[in-house]
């Protein structure tokens, strides 16, 4: 949902060596999109997924993918892991960003996380509905998706409930 975000991607675009990639970005609500059965594959990471009050809302999303997705069509979902993030939660950190105090704080409530973001007078919020790996492979089973694999971190590691950060499901459309 972030204009300046599409901007900074479609200049890099321009940019890539690569060309005649069929690259297009949108600024779309997650939950009222259908592309009726045009990809092979969607990606959802970075923890872009949980930021609606109710779980319903959160798993149109799921919905919308899978009508998406061609008949074999893979997902790839990429989320913090819930067991791990509870136990291990960063209440508070600072750093320098181009000269300027970043300072996040960080709380779980109501199964949320909340993070604030203040860089110099300026504050940002941040709100992600906790899931555990568990309670997101149901839901993707229960639309008609397999799950193929699920890693542990970026690396392709094994996922442990108690140690990785995060969960990497690879879910194939059936």
């Amino acid at each position: 949902m972030s204009e300046y975000l599409i901007g900074q991607a479609n200049n890099m675009k321009r940019n890539l060596k690569e060309r005649n990639l069929k690259l297009k970005f949108l600024i779309e609500d997650m939950r009222n999109f259908n592309f009726r059965k045009s990809f092979d594959t969607a990606i959802n990471i970075f923890s872009s997924f949980g930021y609606f009050e109710k779980d319903s809302e959160n798993f149109k999303v799921f919905k919308n993918v899978y009508s998406s997705l061609n008949k074999n069509g893979f997902f790839v979902f990429d989320f913090l892991n819930e067991s791990y993030l509870r136990k291990n939660l960063v209440k508070k950190d600072n750093m320098k960003l181009d000269g300027e105090n970043v300072i996040q704080e960080r709380k779980i409530e109501n199964d949320f996380v909340y993070k604030e973001i203040r860089i110099g007078s300026r504050i940002f919020t941040e709100r992600i509905r906790l899931y555990s790996c568990k309670a997101i492979k149901r839901e993707l089973q229960a639309l008609g998706f397999s799950i193929k694999k699920v890693f542990g971190d970026y690396h392709g590691n094994k996922f442990l409930k108690d140690k990785s950060t995060r969960f990497i499901i690879i879910a194939q459309k059936n």
